[in-house]
């Protein structure tokens, strides 16, 4: 019983949002700005309330708010979308509504390039399973049939190849600019 109690003491303190050194450093700005750039939303102050009330400390919320707003625009840049987009992801819906056009733009771009390299890594894939069976073909006595199944699987590496290079060439127009 005792240790059940130590793990979950242990486990709710480990979901904490802030330290205690945090909470009583009060430095809600900085904290503010991390979340900001990190994308958190507005209530995620309520998060670092709770957690520091523990300690009987309340965060400064118009110097969160403040320091939050300035994080948003490290955070809210066509740059940081692109990326988010490379990683298959999008960024989180706390950007200004008037950046929201030009980052779903950069977003698109990213999300277009990481659709495009699992495309190719599918393909390499495809190309490795037939060359493991052309030289499972290979290592035994070849005949006719096996000669044409060996052409086919040639045929189809050479294929995926051309799709391969054709998509790396549009993956790297469309990464132009960033």
């Amino acid at each position: 019983m005792r240790a059940g109690a130590a793990f979950l003491a242990l486990f709710l303190g480990s979901c904490a949002t802030l330290s205690e050194d945090a909470c009583r450093g009060g430095d809600w700005q900085g904290v503010g700005y991390r979340d900001g750039a990190a994308g958190r939303a507005e209530g995620f102050l309520a998060n670092h309330a709770e957690a520091c009330a523990e300690y009987g400390i309340a965060p400064d919320a118009a110097a969160w708010l403040a320091g939050r707003a300035q994080g948003l625009h490290a955070y809210c840049t066509p740059q940081n979308a692109f990326e988010a987009g490379m990683r298959g992801g999008r960024l989180n819906p706390v950007c200004p509504a008037g950046d929201r056009w030009r980052l779903a733009a950069a977003e698109e771009r990213g999300l277009r390039i990481n659709g495009l390299e699992r495309e190719i890594d599918g393909l390499e894939t495809e190309n490795r399973e037939a060359r493991r069976r052309i030289d499972k073909i290979l290592k035994g006595e070849v005949g006719p049939e096996e000669r044409r199944r060996l052409r086919r699987l040639e045929r189809g590496i050479n294929d995926r190849e051309r799709q391969i290079r054709t998509l790396e060439r549009e993956a790297r127009h469309a990464s132009i600019g960033f």
